[in-house]
């Protein structure tokens, strides 16, 4: 979805990662107990999902998980979310009763966080079609629409946090209070509200309810941010403007809009804090630039958000094929491929890069390397070291013509905490003429 991003007064030029130690035992327990307990779920062989990565439970159609490391939670109704089908005698949700309910859910089931605040409420549309064909007695046509009913509205919270600081203005120094928006997978806080109304409960035992579905938790952080690390942010002009020129797919949080775009326009950006999805390891909530822009290609016209950690040691490192052998010509089983990766451990403006980049993507190093042939896979690695040097093999199905061989470079950082960022890739496709099986003929003289 694209976003919001706008010009702050004036950028933080520090900010504190917000530490998100992992829940004990007790507490994923806890937890665990008010989740079930508010979705009117059973709470399952509680000791026999411990040391899991998740606890479920499940009754019909409806589905609840949690990650035990940091609370976060998915809900599902699969008989209500996105469906068409409203109860009878029951009033249909517009978007302001969707929120009041939603409101009410999360507060009378202590899921409301202190530092949630509303965003907005979206609507989930079924659409209904019809393809003009020549059943219809007309020419076969583009669709055209019918019908467009609401199966639920999704009211969505944002997470905010605050961090008060010293400013120097002049000779005088006065306390700056920054109000920081959460932003990534982990920070979504949403409840689906099924179009058909009903109560702010889900449908359980036969009764009528109008949560059809959630998603939330939010990783816990200190209640005394300002005891948090202060990390140093790279300024947005010149160092992350030409980070996002020169390198928005390797450092981005999340994947752009496309690689390579003709022309992009930078609309506004603002400092936010990251969240890693469910399931992914993270020791902080780390400050980011989000960055709106418009991407232009030929025939393509997208304006989106996205995501470039404010400071070098969240970056993943870089992963660079920084020269191989020629790839213009087919290869032969027997050839070898030489390839070398950059020095991940070097600054980026010593690699080529823009001037300003003086800084080493991820920890410092030391790094990784290995490589792979078709995807990253222990079965299928070739080579570890900053240097390849590998014999070519064949595909492993029998081919006429020219095999396409992807062959992967990936660097990792062992010294990172989050292990959404602790790896990167690099690629380069050669082709592999496959062998050619003569026929045995066995000639008989009698």
């Amino acid at each position: 979805m694209a976003g919001a991003a706008v010009q702050q007064r004036q950028d933080p030029t520090s900010l504190p990662a917000f530490s998100t130690p992992a829940l004990t035992l007790a507490e994923a327990n806890a937890k665990w107990d008010s989740l079930t307990s508010a979705f009117e779920l059973p709470q399952g062989d509680v000791s026999a999902m411990q040391g899991n990565d998740y606890y479920v439970t499940s009754d019909g159609a409806r589905d609840l998980e949690m990650d035990t490391a940091n609370g976060l939670y998915y809900y599902v109704d699969t008989s209500l979310l996105f469906s068409t089908t409203t109860p009878s005698g029951v009033h249909v949700m517009s978007p302001a009763d969707a929120r009041d309910v939603a409101d009410q859910f999360l507060a009378d089931n202590g899921l409301m966080p202190a530092d949630a605040q509303f965003n907005e409420v979206l609507e989930e549309v079924e659409a209904t079609v019809e393809v003009p064909g020549r059943a219809l007695g007309v020419r076969l046509g583009a669709e055209n629409m019918v019908q467009q009913t609401v199966t639920d509205h999704q009211v969505a919270y944002t997470r905010i946090l605050t961090y008060a600081t010293t400013v120097q203005q002049g000779d005088t120094t006065v306390q700056q209070v920054y109000e920081i928006p959460v932003s990534g997978p982990g920070s979504k806080l949403k409840v689906y509200v099924d179009a058909g109304g009903g109560p702010a409960t889900v449908a359980a035992d036969g009764a009528v309810g109008a949560v059809a579905g959630a998603q939330g938790g939010w990783r816990p952080t200190g209640q005394r941010p300002v005891a948090q690390a202060v990390v140093p942010l790279l300024p947005f002009d010149p160092q992350v403007e030409h980070l996002f020129e020169q390198m928005a797919p390797r450092v981005a949080l999340e994947q752009v809009p496309f690689d390579n775009p003709t022309s992009i326009e930078i609309l506004g950006h603002q400092v936010v804090l990251w969240e890693e999805p469910t399931g992914t390891g993270q020791a902080e909530l780390y400050p980011a630039y989000e960055i709106l822009a418009t991407y232009v290609n030929p025939d393509t016209e997208v304006t989106d958000s996205m995501w470039i950690p404010a400071n070098e040691r969240y970056m993943r490192p870089l992963a660079m094929i920084e020269s191989h052998t020629d790839t213009s010509e087919d290869f032969v089983i027997g050839d070898v491929f030489t390839a070398t990766a950059a020095d991940a451990s070097q600054q980026l403006a010593d690699l080529g890069f823009h001037e300003s980049l003086t800084f080493t993507l991820g920890s410092g190093g030391p790094y990784v390397y290995d490589w792979y042939v078709g995807s990253v896979h222990e079965d299928n690695k070739i080579g570890s070291g900053p240097e390849l040097d590998w014999m070519v093999t064949g595909p492993g199905d029998a081919h006429q013509a020219p095999v396409p061989q992807l062959i992967i470079l990936q660097v990792t950082d062992p010294f990172t905490p989050h292990s959404g960022q602790n790896s990167s890739v690099d690629s380069v496709e050669m082709y592999v003429v496959p062998p050619i099986y003569m026929p045995m003929v066995l000639k008989s003289y009698q």
